[in-house]
């Protein structure tokens, strides 16, 4: 007797997730009422396969309740298991019983363990905790998953599914471990896929001077369409299907623009009708240059050419409206390309292209760490200290720090003068220079900015030994990414921030997330490179930030914030 899914469900479930019916069928025998379920499998396969979608979708409709910790966000061993346990206490609805029950803090397995036994023990239905990409999990030890895996063994109501890329299997050193593997879609599977879901075909709404095209027509060049991508530019690279897709969705409507904008085709033909073959041969780039750039993944694109149907129907406005207005340039009103350069005011090369860079606390997070790179910790008090803006003394230094700013430094005397000489007036004899020792009892580099932008004031000794020590901090802070722990830059966030962050509201879990990203797109990255061995602290990690003054500051400005007055220099 094989316990499955009736056939009704499983049909719909195919509906959703294509060309997987045997991974479903697979499912439904390991998390079925008849037989107990597995306490480890592991699903593998290559990436962008649906092996999250399709056991997301099993156990949806067995009714089983299952968290998803994706391993890629986690920093550490530590994070990832502080990140379990609390998808584990937010999906059974136990966030209020937390203070009562009075959990370990998750500094271990052990303590994993016992909180999870503590949270599970009144409980009898199953629950399902699944790590997606176990492969690239951070200073994940040797021992870190062959723990997880033996959890289950001492709390019967908690199951783990590992799922992983990596072509060598995760050693788990337990026998008996179901493994369910997805293998890529085929050619046949991944064009139907992309033609029972296709992207937007047509403008909507649809330009005036767009001819009537039939939906047949349409259809068949699309299919055609999706074809030739896949066999030029998806098949020789990758097999993933949301690569493909996306590749698709930034081709598609520079290819079937001279059908919508009404070009009459080019040939001697009778026909002047655009067909499949007649397009292809017009967009000819598409499936060269342009083709290979859109597989690769950029923050910004380096392609001036329109590439969606609203960027289309904008470019051949404003062609028009230039070709009506200057007619005696001597330019050809036909022209056979639509793409053709034109030359962009001040404003449209300013004006930000599609969604910002970054989201905004991750933009938040960036100025945060850059910050924290460029300022001497010395100076946190008196930059980011909510108390800053009461003390009078952190308000005159913070005035110090903005005169700074403007070049107001200047060089002082090592010495002070004599009480007789201090009294004399500015307009003396070049002999009043003598009552000024110019020896200086310590050597010490000055800045030929600071010697350039010297003005001659006059001021107290108290106040020249200031300026000197202050001077000498710039100097060694100045232009030089330096260290920092991740403990200092989210106080550096919790400053900085627009809306200001509740003292009570935690925020670490959601930095460790967006940190994770930054350090993807190599914003920023952890100082000790070798960091295979988790620390004992994730805050007291050194970090660095790699990109400079400009890009930080072109990057807060599209939400609206800087760093202009959080700065020393």
């Amino acid at each position: 007797m094989i316990a499955s899914l009736p056939d009704e469900l499983v049909n719909s479930i195919q509906q959703q997730i294509t060309f997987r019916q045997t991974q479903l069928l697979q499912l439904s025998l390991f998390y079925s009422d008849g037989f107990p379920s597995p306490d480890v499998l592991v699903a593998y396969g290559p990436e962008d396969v649906a092996k999250l979608e399709t056991i997301q979708h099993a156990l949806t409709s067995q009714n089983i309740h299952h968290v998803v910790v994706n391993c890629r966000e986690c920093l550490s061993q530590r994070h990832l298991l502080s990140k379990i346990f609390s998808r584990c206490v937010k999906s059974l609805g136990s966030e209020g019983a937390l203070e009562e029950a009075r959990y370990d803090r998750l500094d271990s397995i052990n303590a994993l363990f016992g909180n999870l036994k503590k949270l599970l023990q009144p409980r009898e239905e199953k629950l399902v905790v699944i790590l997606a990409c176990a492969d690239q999990q951070r200073g994940a030890t040797a021992t870190l998953f062959p723990a997880l895996a033996r959890l289950c063994d001492s709390i019967p109501c908690l199951s783990i599914i590992l799922t992983s890329s990596a072509p060598q299997p995760l050693a788990l050193h337990k026998a008996g471990i179901p493994y369910l593997y997805f293998p890529p879609f085929r050619r046949s599977e991944a064009i139907k896929l992309l033609l029972r879901d296709p992207p937007r075909l047509l403008p909507d709404p649809l330009p005036e001077y767009a001819p009537s095209i039939k939906q047949e027509k349409l259809n068949s060049i699309y299919n055609q369409f999706a074809t030739v991508v896949f066999d030029t530019l998806i098949a020789p690279t990758t097999n993933s299907i949301v690569k493909y897709r996306q590749t698709i969705e930034r081709l598609w409507p520079r290819f079937i623009w001279p059908l919508v904008s009404g070009e009459t085709p080019t040939g001697r033909s009778t026909n002047n009708n655009w067909d499949f073959a007649r397009l292809l041969s017009r967009n000819r780039i598409l499936f060269q240059n342009e083709g290979e750039e859109s597989l690769q993944e950029r923050l910004i694109s380096v392609s001036s050419l329109p590439s969606t149907f609203e960027e289309l129907v904008l470019h051949k406005a404003e062609q028009d409206e230039r070709l009506t207005t200057q007619p005696e340039s001597g330019t050809s009103t036909t022209s056979k390309s639509p793409f053709k350069p034109v030359q962009l005011s001040a404003a449209e090369h300013h004006t930000p292209q599609g969604p910002p860079l970054l989201k905004f606390f991750s933009t938040l997070l960036l100025l945060s760490a850059y910050l924290a790179s460029h300022t001497h910790p010395k100076h946190d008090i008196v930059l980011f200290s909510r108390l800053s803006n009461t003390s009078s003394t952190n308000r005159r230094k913070k005035k110090y720090l903005a005169r700074s700013r403007a070049g107001g430094i200047t060089k002082t005397p090592t010495k002070s003068p004599s009480k007789k000489n201090a009294s004399a007036p500015d307009g003396g004899d070049d002999n009043d220079n003598d009552t000024f020792n110019t020896t200086p009892s310590k050597k010490r580099k000055t800045s030929t900015k600071d010697l350039d932008l010297a003005l001659p004031t006059t001021s107290t000794p108290k106040k020249e030994r200031a300026d000197r020590s202050m001077r000498a901090i710039f100097e060694k802070t100045s232009n030089i990414a330096r260290p920092f722990i991740l403990e200092r830059a989210i106080a550096i966030l919790r400053a900085i921030h627009p809306d200001g962050i509740k003292m009570g509201k935690g925020i670490a879990d959601r930095v460790y997330a967006e940190l994770a990203e930054l350090e993807r797109l190599r914003l920023v990255v952890r100082q000790d490179e070798r960091g295979k061995v988790a620390v004992e602290d994730i805050l007291e990690e050194q970090w660095k930030c790699l990109v400079g003054r400009e890009w930080v500051v072109e990057a807060g400005r599209v939400w609206g914030v800087g760093i202009e007055g959080w700065e020393v220099e």
